[in-house]
């Protein structure tokens, strides 16, 4: 554990079914086991209808006082869709680093490309990574909805997550449904392995 984090600022965008409360409940809990201090926030769009949702994590050692990330101070940005990462542009600096899971929710209107978001994205911060975290866990288990812990294992991985491993596995262990931790378990072991590749 990094004991000499002050203030670690995490975003999460998605859209509603992707688990993005799931996913910013486990980061807590972890942040809160690792002893840090914590604060979250969750934004809910048309989120039973794949409307935009946002949430954001924040954590440290000094005292958090508001839940949503401050302008240009976002650590890390999670995006479960692609599409809805350039709602994140507010957030971000040049030391961002961004995980972009390859996934787009299908859309009436024509769609913007994942490579035309990764263009956009690079003018804010060249720390972009693009991952098929969707496509892995349809292939593995048949289901995309570990997604967002699988991303959660490659940022681990990738030291992204000033958060060690087994505050992780124990987070997800108590946020979880029994019957599901195991296919998360697996989703997120699976997701370190690729990341060292």
């Amino acid at each position: 554990m990094q004991k000499d984090i002050l203030e670690f600022n995490i975003a999460i965008f998605g859209v509603g079914g992707q688990g993005l409360v799931t996913l910013i409940k486990i980061l807590a809990q972890a942040a809160f086991l690792a002893g840090f201090n914590v604060k979250t926030s969750e934004f809910h769009g048309l989120s039973q209808r794949g409307g935009s949702v946002e949430a954001h994590i924040r954590f440290g050692r000094n005292e958090i006082f508001s839940p949503v990330t401050p302008c240009k101070k976002a650590n890390l940005v999670f995006a479960l869709e692609s599409q809805e990462t350039l709602s994140s542009a507010d957030l971000l600096s040049p030391k961002t680093f961004i995980l972009i899971n390859s996934y787009q929710f299908p859309t009436l209107s024509e769609s913007v490309t994942t490579e035309n978001v990764m263009i956009k994205l690079k003018k804010f911060t060249k720390n972009v990574l693009l991952i098929s975290a969707a496509c892995a866990c349809e292939e593995s288990f048949g289901t995309i909805a570990p997604s967002g812990v699988y991303m959660l294992g490659f940022a681990l991985e990738k030291n992204l997550i000033p958060i060690e491993a087994e505050n992780l596995l124990e987070a997800i262990k108590e946020v979880i449904p029994l019957k599901h931790q195991d296919i998360n378990v697996k989703a997120f072991d699976m997701a370190r392995k690729e990341a060292k590749k």
